[in-house]
């Protein structure tokens, strides 16, 4: 059941980027304090959560993405627990956007969304654990 309530929270994080070009920090406040929550009894979990969106905030700093997608690869991250794993969504998240990147829409915010290539990434990601 929480499988679900997680698959659906992924699936309108990822909508409501692909209509706005924005992903709404409300949406995404509680994936993102729930790894700080459970890394302290699990440390791996809070690792893997900046492991994930450490590439993300680097992106952001030159402009490539915004704050929303810092949160929310910290949240997948966390939702990973492993670092590997996380690395290896972002990589495969990259790739899904670049070779979309032809057919992708811009948003009315001017910005591409990146929500959708993340959330898949992750699928596939939690589909191997």
């Amino acid at each position: 059941m929480s499988e679900c309530v997680v698959l659906i929270w992924l699936a309108v994080i990822a909508a409501v980027d692909s209509r706005t070009g924005r992903i709404p920090t409300p949406l995404v406040w509680p994936g993102a304090v729930a790894p700080l929550v459970v890394g302290v009894a699990e440390p791996s979990v809070a690792l893997a959560a900046v492991v994930t969106a450490c590439p993300y905030a680097i992106a952001t700093l030159v402009r490539l993405c915004g704050g929303g997608d810092v949160k929310l690869a910290f949240a997948i991250g966390g939702l990973l627990a492993d670092p590997g794993l996380g690395l290896l969504v972002v990589v495969f998240a990259a790739v899904v956007d670049v070779v979309g990147r032809g057919r992708r829409e811009v948003s009315s915010s001017g910005g591409r969304p990146h929500a959708r290539a993340l959330v898949g990434a992750a699928v596939c990601g939690l589909a191997l654990t």
